[in-house]
């Protein structure tokens, strides 16, 4: 993958080098890193980009560079980008379906106004890191249940963060937001997969408890 240098501009092919070959400027590469965590030698749009691409195309290269431990900030601000990005392309698609000769108004989620999609567009930036907290506090849980010791709370939340570039897929008409939760949910299987060393049933079946607990709880509650 090529990334751009950040004191020239030019694209730098050999990354691992630490040494621009336009202009000789030297940047320091960490051992394990992604694209959107040297945004200072990359600069913010590419650094973006190329995360976004890597993590699309080829997630488990993706999640085997993804440090385990570099804090809250950077996931929760490339998972907002991504969050916020996506909830603004669905609410046009929202807006635009009804004039639209080739999709029936029924497509349209069925009870929810132009006016309710609006409010929470501008609540997204309130609602999307409630929403990373909590599902992490799920998914963490389910690891726990699941006897994953070496689960940690940090790592998952870097896990489903940037596992929100599938938000994006939303551009896709009508379709993409079913494409979308079910390549995240693909991805978040393969981030735990590779960041826990564990096995590809295992991570599948802490993504899935989550769903399936209170699936479980309504069923008991309706036979009793």
């Amino acid at each position: 993958m090529d990334y751009s240098c950040g004191n020239c501009g030019k694209d730098i092919i050999d990354i691992e080098a630490g040494v621009c070959p336009h202009c000789n400027s030297e940047f320091e590469i960490p051992d394990k890193s992604i694209p959107w965590e040297m945004r200072s030698t990359l600069g913010n749009v590419d650094a973006f980009s190329a995360t976004f691409m890597l993590s699309m195309t080829k997630p488990v290269s993706f999640f085997r560079r993804l440090p385990a431990k570099g804090g809250f900030f950077n996931p929760m601000i490339y998972a907002l980008i991504c969050g916020l990005a996506g909830t603004l392309i669905d609410l046009a698609w929202q807006l635009l379906l009804p004039s639209n000769l080739f999709v029936e108004e029924e497509l349209r989620s069925p009870g929810l106004s132009d006016e309710f999609y609006l409010i929470f567009a501008l609540l997204s930036p309130l609602i999307i890191p409630l929403a990373l907290l909590i599902n992490t506090g799920m998914l963490h849980f389910s690891l726990l249940l699941l006897n994953v010791k070496k689960s940690d709370f940090e790592t998952t939340f870097r896990v489903i963060s940037y596992g929100s570039g599938a938000n994006l897929l939303v551009i896709i008409p009508i379709i993409g937001i079913i494409v979308g939760g079910i390549w995240k949910l693909a991805l978040e299987v393969i981030g735990l997969r590779e960041i826990y060393s564990i096995s590809s049933r295992r991570a599948l079946a802490a993504v899935l408890l989550p769903f399936l607990i209170p699936m479980g709880l309504l069923f008991l509650a309706a036979l009793i």
